[in-house]
């Protein structure tokens, strides 16, 4: 999985899309301990809204990839929208 806007393009399975996703606690909790800025994404209620590389990981998850931001897992939900379930920060190199 890439780390990087440049990382999440190689092998051409990523690709660039605008995602709204609803947030679960643990996402929150993952994004205040993990220095996250809350106030770099669009938030809409409970969901949130960004633009990113999106890479399937396996059936149902998938890793988003939002530059300058960081990592955000999501999985989707039986009605297929999207959830926010955790996240990591960009690492740098």
């Amino acid at each position: 999985m890439g780390t990087s806007e440049r990382d999440a393009d190689r092998g051409g399975s990523a690709i660039y899309v605008t995602r709204r996703a609803l947030t679960t606690d643990h996402f929150l909790r993952r994004l205040e301990e993990r220095g996250g800025d809350r106030q770099g994404l669009v938030w809409e209620g409970e969901g949130l809204a960004a633009a990113g590389w999106l890479r399937p990981i396996h059936r149902r998850a998938y890793n988003f990839v939002v530059p300058g931001f960081g990592q955000i897992r999501l999985r989707l939900d039986r009605r297929g929208g999207f959830v926010a379930v955790t996240f990591l920060p960009l690492v740098a190199g």
